[in-house]
C-alpha cells in the first residue's frame, strides 16, 4: 500500500458513506504510507457533494510530492502502522481535530475578582 486517501461522503449516488481510495504499487521506494484526509475539502451540493477541480489538484499534488500538512496529510512509517495493528484508518494518523484555545487562568481570575468586586460595591 503506497497511499490512503480518504473522500467526502455523498461524493457517489450510490452511496452516502465517505469513501477511500487505496493506492497499491508493485515497485515502490518510500518505507512508509501516505495518508490524505480530503474529507473535508469538498462543495455542498443538494444530493451529492462535489470534488472541485482546485480539490482535486491538491489531493493530486499532495501524492506526487508525498508532502505532509497538518490536519491534511502525514507519510507514516511501516513500524507505526504495525503498532497499531496495521489498522489503516486515515484518523488514527492524520486528525481534523482543531486544537483547544489556550486559556490563561490567571487572566480569568482577575476579570473574575473584578466584577465579583463591583458587584460587591455596588450591593
Amino acid at each position: 500500500i503506497d497511499t490512503v486517501i480518504g473522500l467526502p461522503p455523498k461524493l457517489f449516488y450510490s452511496t452516502g458513506i465517505p469513501v477511500c481510495i487505496l493506492v497499491l504499487k508493485k515497485c515502490r521506494q518510500p518505507d512508509d504510507v501516505l495518508f490524505i484526509n480530503a474529507s473535508e475539502r469538498f462543495e455542498k451540493g443538494k444530493r451529492q457533494n462535489i470534488l472541485l477541480p482546485g480539490h482535486i489538484d491538491k489531493i493530486i499534488d499532495t501524492y506526487q510530492h508525498r508532502k505532509e500538512e497538518e490536519r491534511y496529510s502525514r507519510r507514516v512509517s511501516m513500524e507505526e502502522i504495525e503498532e497499531n495493528g496495521f489498522n489503516l484508518n486515515i484518523s488514527r494518523y492524520v486528525s481534523t481535530a482543531l486544537p483547544e484555545p489556550q486559556i490563561d487562568l490567571d487572566e480569568v481570575f482577575e476579570t473574575f475578582a473584578a466584577s465579583h468586586g463591583e458587584r460587591s460595591e455596588g450591593w
